[in-house]
């Protein structure tokens, strides 16, 4: 994101409880995420292959995504400050735009209400 000025928010669904906890608890610096997800039976693929119905806006066509997540949000990066690159925070600060309509997939989008009720958070 930081290098391209865009990314997919991917609104998780009941399919992908496993992966809150391991992908919240590591940084994309120190795990590689998509391995991760590919070890926890989750395999990327190509956001153009979510949606036949709503193909994703172009320039995002071969972004990798959950294949089962319930929605997805192309974004543009309006703002990137980088504070933790200056040590000073241990995040960086990305403010975002959506650059098209959602591609719902799924009704159920999980909340973080939800996540608590299961204690995953």
């Amino acid at each position: 994101m930081k290098r391209e000025g865009k990314c997919v928010l991917q609104y998780m669904g009941k399919d992908s409880y496993n992966l809150i906890e391991p992908l919240g608890r590591n940084t994309g610096t120190s795990v590689d995420k998509g391995s991760l997800c590919a070890q926890l039976n989750h395999p990327l693929v190509p956001f153009s292959s979510i949606s036949a119905s709503s193909p994703p806006p172009p320039g995002y066509e071969a972004y990798t995504v959950l294949p089962n997540c319930a929605a997805y949000v192309p974004l543009e990066t309006l703002q990137y400050i980088p504070l933790a690159e200056k040590g000073e925070a241990d995040h960086d600060v990305v403010i975002l735009r959506p650059a098209a309509e959602p591609t719902m997939v799924h009704e159920h989008v999980m909340t973080t209400g939800e996540l608590r009720e299961l204690e995953i958070i």
